[in-house]
């Protein structure tokens, strides 16, 4: 069993559209309990208002995570949007899909930062 805490860099997408909207999650998964946050780089929100920020809740099951994401502001998003995925069985990725409501989901991807800065570090001292 994988402990989620920490910090994560993801990213999630509309059914509708490609566009991806990246955000960074910060974790506290106390024996299956998940709770935390996160900080998203909506440009139409900091545009006018600075990042969009929410507060996330929900459980872990082995390798199955899921949480519900409440934002602080209701300009953002009125309803609860609910995730469900999977985390790899290193514990150092987790995907799924997204929905608020019938018709309007998509999908989403979270990875530990470290783990994607010693990749990008393996692959420079690979061309060296």
């Amino acid at each position: 069993m994988t402990d989620c805490s920490g910090t994560w860099d993801g990213a999630y997408s509309y059914d509708t559209h490609a566009e991806w909207v990246s955000f960074r999650a910060v974790l506290q998964d106390s024996g299956g309990l998940i709770g935390g946050e996160t900080v998203e780089d909506c440009t139409y929100w900091e545009l006018s208002h600075g990042p969009a920020t929410a507060i996330l809740a929900g459980t872990r099951s082995g390798r199955s995570v899921s949480f519900t994401k409440i934002y602080d502001s209701h300009r953002v998003a009125l309803e609860p949007i609910h995730y469900a995925g999977t985390l790899t069985e290193d514990g150092n990725e987790i995907a799924g899909r997204w929905t608020i409501s019938p018709g309007v989901s998509g999908t989403f991807i979270m990875r530990r930062p470290e783990i994607a800065a010693e990749e990008v570090e393996e692959a420079v001292e690979a061309e060296l």
